[in-house]
């Protein structure tokens, strides 16, 4: 009986430390623009662009995975860099998704 409690024992410490999976929401890549020319598109145009909305989730699915997701209008443009250098690489984000996330995070930041 004993042996059997710690098997359970075990196990729910196995189940509770697991990684759990959160589905991102599904980015279509085909026509994402490439980091340096989302950043070249005028501020108005950039909160209805494809790549403020693919950023928008992977932002929502890959970011809210690990922790709550941030107001992005508490940062600035320039707040959000190192940031997403930082977060990018905690959450394997690849070149383009990490392109996309700025043109979100951006186009919906403070400004001063």
């Amino acid at each position: 009986m004993k042996f059997l409690s710690i098997v359970i024992f075990v196990l729910l410490l196995v189940y509770g430390c697991a990684r759990k999976n959160v589905p991102a929401a599904p980015v279509n890549t085909a026509n994402v623009m490439k980091e340096p020319d989302a950043m070249k598109m005028p501020p108005t145009d950039l909160k209805n662009s494809k790549e403020a909305i693919a950023g928008m989730g992977t932002y929502n699915g890959k970011c809210g995975k690990c922790h709550g997701l941030k107001n992005t209008a508490d940062y600035t443009k320039e707040q959000w860099i190192p940031i997403m250098d930082r977060m990018a690489i905690k959450a394997h984000l690849d070149t383009m998704e990490k392109a996309n996330v700025i043109v979100y995070v951006q186009s919906h930041a403070k400004n001063i």
